[in-house]
């Protein structure tokens, strides 16, 4: 699966992907040779050698039986488990039934859910992710880029598969807030036009990683700050837009995209460039610190 991701400049931030046909159990994925990562430039040169190895999603067991319908997994350990995870619960050591999930949050030893089980699970039963991830060094974006790539490789029966993540390195990294709870309460009718909470958040994770970052990606240049609160506007319009044209509502639709496209262009119309030099002059301080609240790292 791939998407887009910022690394913010001499200081790392952490490459995700998610492995694709990789079943539930996991078996068919091969732990040996292990996966690896190599990072390109904007140049297309690596840089990072191919021995950089990745590290696989958390695993962890329930500590209490899950029933039906709960929003929460009491589990042996929450460590490293984070928000926007996809996991799968399962199978079940009764019944032999197994889901997906997303993290909505994470407490001591709780992992929150963003929709409800549609099965129990007895105490120790599996939790586990099929993400693989790589924490890029403070060395290798060490200047601004912009469309650098990681190329992830890793075996499922035996068979080498390569996929890339597209990322940017800049000043600031981009943090997303947004939920499917958050969107419903602007737009109530969003979970009536959806199987779930769940597949609500994933459209708007992908909405946010596939659309509108690599649409902000190509209007400014590496070091410019962006406004997070209207880039979640122009979120929370396309995921609309997307909604309503599910729904056959084209009036509705075509008045969500251009409201996407009016916070574009907003956008564009208030970046604060710093000249790629790491350097904030009077000039290019921001006008009010929320121009920054999303985006800054």
């Amino acid at each position: 699966m791939s998407n887009t991701a910022f690394i913010q400049r001499n200081l790392g931030g952490v490459l995700t992907h998610t492995m694709a046909d990789v079943p539930a159990d996991g078996s068919r994925w091969s732990t040996s040779p292990a996966p690896v990562v190599v990072l390109y430039n904007d140049a297309g040169g690596a840089i990072l050698a191919s021995t950089a190895s990745t590290t696989k999603g958390p695993t962890t067991t329930l500590s209490g039986a899950a029933a039906a319908e709960a929003t929460q997994l009491t589990v042996s350990s929450s460590a490293s488990f984070t928000r926007w995870v996809d996991l799968v619960v399962g199978p079940s050591s009764s019944t032999g039934k197994w889901e997906w999930c997303t993290v909505a949050g994470v407490g001591t030893n709780t992992i929150y859910l963003a929709a409800p089980l549609a099965n129990a699970y007895p105490t120790g039963t599996a939790v586990k992710s099929h993400e693989i991830t790589y924490s890029v060094p403070k060395t290798a974006c060490a200047t601004v880029a912009r469309n650098c790539r990681a190329e992830w490789r890793y075996y499922v029966d035996g068979i080498e598969r390569r996929e890339s993540t597209i990322y940017h390195v800049s000043e600031y990294a981009p943090r997303l807030s947004l939920t499917a709870a958050e969107l419903i309460q602007v737009y109530p009718r969003a979970i009536r036009q959806v199987a779930s909470h769940q597949a609500l958040d994933l459209m708007i994770r992908r909405m946010w990683h596939r659309q509108v970052l690599p649409a902000i990606g190509r209007m400014y240049a590496p070091g410019a700050i962006v406004s997070g609160e209207v880039a979640e506007q122009a979120l929370v319009s396309l995921v609309k837009a997307v909604l309503c044209e599910e729904a056959r509502d084209y009036e509705s639709a075509l008045i969500h995209r251009e409201q996407y496209t009016g916070h574009l262009n907003e956008i564009s119309q208030s970046m604060i460039d710093l000249n790629e030099d790491g350097v904030q002059t009077d000039a290019e301080q921001p006008r009010s610190l929320n121009s920054i609240r999303v985006l800054r790292g």
